[in-house]
């Protein structure tokens, strides 16, 4: 109970400060500095709401909510997690009562019951999902919802863009009452299973490399006789702009392509420097069995597609198509972008490999930030300057924020601890 009542004390303390004078305050002690430390280590009680709720009509559970809180709990405990989800009850507390035969429409807000005397009920449905084009380059509303809908059996999907779990039960769950168990499993080992692994191996995190701005630059090395037009690299653009605007709340990566004709120029030392803001890969579709390494580099080879087997009538539609791509046959540039992104995501902490790339991102700045400021306390009670004392007072509005805000901007804080911890190393 000490750790809560001291950060408690801090904040109280960090708003005193800022109406009295300096002089007239006591410094905070080595002990306090590191008594929030501690905390910010193995105690950090950040809450993150989930908001359950029916993807279909359902059925009325008063007591689900609330049996599968007291299921999460006791997981968070059992794994020495300090950190909270608190479930949302949006299930429906009524449920229309279907007499005699009834015909359902469901419309894209609602349901429409109609009795056989022509009567009509309705209820609220999930609103039909949006058909813009949802633009994944963009994070996604940081809402953590948990949908469950009655299916044939029990199941569980992550949404692959937003923050969002969906399970299916059966009429047998509800009958041996297992619904709170795999709603509770379905949030800890899906929708938050990277937030519990992060937690585990914090101190893994390498916060002192960590770089907000990276370099990625892509060399094509060509003979520039042979080369192909720019229809590759425009490809390969594309697919790369789309993957790293995913990753770009942890780290914004700035991609450029480098066409260099390998046979009479040689590639810059500048480009050639693998570094904590830069990294090179270098592919090549014309020198394959000339060409393995440049300056100790691997360089991948960018295969063709094998000719097809022209079968069939020669003047048919599938002869014509198969005849146009022996002629141009396409690039595979899928092995290349893979094996590059695995480097990527391994460099920036991204390593558990979801679906949910945004998701990913999304817990890995919370690890970063919750590492960063650990390093940070950590080199003020080393450190006692009058600035780090400053940054000292910083760091306790920045806690005070993040234990009491609905909604947390994992990326914003992330850039805020890394000035921070930035200044107190200049201090050293």
């Amino acid at each position: 109970m000490f750790v809560p009542i001291f950060v408690a004390l801090v904040a109280a303390i960090t708003a005193y400060l800022r109406l009295v004078p300096t002089a007239l305050i006591d410094e905070p002690s080595v002990t306090q500095i590191r008594a929030l430390r501690d905390y910010v280590a193995n105690d950090f009680a950040i809450a993150q709401p989930v908001t359950v709720k029916f993807y279909d009509t359902g059925f009325r559970f008063p007591d689900l909510v609330e049996a599968t809180q007291r299921q999460l709990d006791h997981h968070l405990k059992s794994r020495g997690i300090p950190y909270k989800y608190p479930l949302v009850d949006e299930l429906p507390k009524s449920i229309p009562r279907f007499t005699g035969n009834k015909t359902v429409t469901k419309t894209a807000e609602i349901f429409v019951l109609t009795d056989d005397d022509g009567s009509i009920e309705t209820m609220s449905a999930q609103p039909a999902a949006s058909t813009d084009p949802i633009d994944v380059s963009k994070p996604p509303d940081p809402e953590f919802t948990l949908d469950i809908a009655l299916g044939g059996n029990v199941g569980v999907w992550l949404d692959s863009y937003k923050f969002r779990a969906m399970m299916t039960y059966d009429l047998e769950a509800i009958h041996a009452n297992d619904l709170p168990f795999y709603l509770a499993q379905t949030i800890s080992d899906h929708l938050c299973e990277i937030d519990f692994n992060a937690h585990s191996r914090l101190s893994h995190f390498d916060f002192e490399s960590y770089t907000p701005e990276i370099t990625l630059n892509i060399v094509a090395a060509e003979d520039r006789v042979e080369k192909d037009s720019t229809v590759l690299e425009d490809a390969l653009m594309e697919s790369i702009t789309k993957h790293l605007d995913a990753i770009r709340p942890l780290v914004n990566i700035t991609a450029k392509i480098h066409p260099i004709d390998v046979t009479k120029n040689k590639i810059p030392n500048s480009i050639m420097k693998n570094n904590t803001e830069q990294l090179t890969f270098i592919y090549s579709t014309t020198l394959e069995g000339f060409l393995s390494q440049i300056g100790g580099a691997h360089v991948y080879h960018l295969a063709r597609d094998k000719p097809k087997e022209i079968v069939g009538d020669t003047y048919g539609t599938e002869y014509l198509e198969a005849q146009k791509l022996n002629e141009n046959p396409r690039i595979n540039i899928t092995d290349f972008l893979s094996s590059m992104f695995n480097v990527v995501e391994t460099r920036v902490g991204l390593t558990e490999n979801c679906s949910n790339k945004h998701l990913e991102v999304y817990f890995t700045a919370k690890a970063f930030t919750i590492r960063g400021l650990y390093l940070a306390l950590d080199a003020i009670a080393e450190n006692k300057t009058a600035e780090n004392l400053q940054h000292f007072i910083t760091i306790c509005q920045l806690v005070d924020t993040i234990l009491t805000e609905e909604k947390h901007d994992w990326a914003d804080h992330l850039k805020h601890v890394s000035k921070i911890y930035k200044s107190i190393s200049s201090n050293v």
